[in-house]
């Protein structure tokens, strides 16, 4: 039961998808506030009709909102969220530098500038009390969009966030979107430009260094977990005076959190939990241990997949309600940059849990597995593991 049609849905996909469903378990769509039959041919065109018009509505007030954002951006203000860590709003609307929080900004780009490490500039931050502007503690992330915010050497950009061929907002794309905006030295800046250039330079080379560390051979990484805080090691290489280490370390750790591990010798982590593999579980009889295992969990697999199942389509029931109270906003006329990109994010969700769902799916209806086929993937992973010159001794 609906109180209108436009309350259903926000455009003509989302609307019949959900009829479809809806109809497919035998249930009927009513609207206390709209006189409907959608059981005769009639009330199905006045529905389609009011479905049309209640998707124009929504598509006019998005593009008439985005006409206001833009306006407000060739004027260099405000446009709407949480302000950059580092900037405060004045009433009308314009940036001004929140002497409070600048030092840590331009703590955050000297010790980058000097080669410190995302951990060692996290902690300088904790010791002096910084946090972020949720009261959290900074990570990785949360510097990482320090570091490449213009903003700070003074210049304003709006619509910096590209999207794909779906229209989808998408920041893994490198090229600017057609309506992005920048203006160079429109609000105070906080570092200069030659610091924060200098800081895209080094960005660009670590970036460069961590794609070459990552063809480097870390068979571990997503298989061990760290033993204090429970975090996934994952395998790094460092330089130091021309010299590459290269170790093992939890990745809490690495984005700052607060864990009492250490670094671990990426040869010598290896070599023992090879080791410990070719005496304790790669042996005849603990492979027909690990076989019985294996077809035992697989017995319960479909049993755990439903459960799976279903945890995904109430997850996928509560984004879809949270994206319905987003659109009520957005015709309202409350919504702001940062809310049109929270609409989109939702929407991702929505596809990421559709698609797992698809995938449980797929898995009940998956032939089971032989023993003889886990044997062979077994020996298949055993020659593979041997084979690797990092296992060397």
């Amino acid at each position: 039961m609906f109180h209108k049609i436009d309350r259903n849905a926000r455009n003509e996909y989302d609307y019949y998808e959900t009829k479809k469903e809806l109809e497919a378990l035998g249930i009927r769509q009513e609207y206390s506030g709209q006189n409907i039959d959608t059981t005769t041919p009639e009330g199905q065109f006045l529905e389609n009709s009011i479905v049309g018009i209640s998707a124009f509505y929504s598509r006019n007030l998005a593009k008439e909102t985005k006409k206001g954002m833009n306006e407000n951006a060739y004027k260099a203000q405000f446009n709407g969220g949480v302000p950059p860590f580092g900037y405060s709003i004045t009433q009308d609307k314009h940036y001004i530098i929140n002497e409070m929080e600048a030092p840590a900004i331009r703590l955050i780009f000297s010790m980058f500038n000097s080669n410190h490490s995302y951990g060692t500039i996290i902690s300088a931050l904790n010791d002096r009390k910084f946090l972020t502007r949720r009261g959290k503690e900074f990570g990785k992330n949360s510097l990482y969009e320090i570091i490449t915010n213009p903003k700070y050497m003074g210049t304003y950009t709006f619509n910096s966030v590209p999207k794909n061929i779906n229209k989808k907002r998408n920041s893994h794309i490198k090229e600017k979107p057609e309506d992005y905006i920048e203006i160079k030295n429109a609000i105070p800046a906080i570092i200069s430009e030659m610091e924060f250039m200098k800081a895209q330079d080094k960005l660009s080379k670590r970036v460069k260094v961590s794609r070459i560390e990552n063809d480097s051979d870390y068979i571990l990484s997503g298989y061990l977990r760290c033993g204090i805080c429970g975090c996934a090691i994952t395998g790094h290489t460092l330089t130091k005076k021309g010299k590459k280490y290269q170790y093992y370390s939890c990745s809490g750790k690495e984005r700052g959190h607060k864990c009492s591990s250490h670094y671990l010798p990426k040869k010598k982590l290896e070599k023992a939990v090879f080791d410990y593999l070719s005496h304790d579980i790669f042996t005849t009889g603990t492979n027909s241990g690990l076989i019985k295992r294996f077809m035992f969990l697989q017995e319960h697999v479909p049993k755990a997949n439903s459960e799976i199942i279903k945890t995904a389509k109430r997850e996928e029931k509560l984004l879809k309600g949270r994206l319905n109270n987003l659109y009520v906003a957005l015709e309202n006329g409350q919504m702001d940059e940062f809310d049109m990109e929270h609409i989109r994010t939702v929407k991702d969700k929505i596809l990421s849990v559709q698609k797992r769902i698809l995938e449980e799916e797929q898995k009940e209806k998956a032939s089971p597995i032989t023993e003889e086929a886990v044997l062979e993937r077994i020996n298949n992973f055993i020659n593979t593991v041997k084979s690797k010159k990092t296992l060397s001794q």
